[in-house]
Parts: C-alpha cells; sequence; structure tokens
C-alpha cells in the first residue's frame, strides 16, 4: 500500500508504517546544501564582513569560557 500525502511518504509493511524517512532525509539535505551555499557566496561576496563575523563568534565563546573558568574558579 502507496500513500503519497502531501508532506510525506507511508508505507505498510504487514503493521509497521514507515512515515516521512524519505522527505525528511531529502529536506534535510537540502536544507543542509542551502546553509553551505549561503556561508559560500556571504564568504565570496563580502569577505571582510565574513571574517568580522568569524571573529565576533569566536570572541563571543571565548567570553563565554572565561566567564565559566570564572565561575568555577570562585566556586572553591
Amino acid at each position: 500500500m502507496f500513500r503519497l500525502f502531501p508532506l510525506y511518504r507511508t508505507w505498510c509493511l504487514g503493521n509497521l508504517y514507515l512515515m516521512g524517512v524519505v522527505t525528511a532525509v531529502q529536506v534535510k539535505k537540502i536544507l543542509k546544501w542551502g546553509a553551505v551555499a549561503l556561508v559560500a557566496f556571504y564568504l565570496l561576496s563580502r569577505p571582510h564582513d565574513a571574517a568580522d563575523t568569524v571573529t565576533g563568534a569566536v570572541t563571543g565563546v571565548m567570553n563565554a569560557a572565561d566567564s565559566v573558568a570564572q565561575f568555577f574558579a570562585r566556586l572553591s
């Protein structure tokens, strides 16, 4: 038995229903490659802004790690 719904596919194998497996994998793949294409476009079209974004993200992570380290240092 095969039914095609607007958002997912359903296969009936005896009493086992597999819903959305193929479509979910396809959507994940499309979103992943779309994100990669968007990052590549941003990097190639505005390299200075992309570098500033990465610098800001790294600085934020370092500040967060420093805050956590200060928290644990003051516990003892």
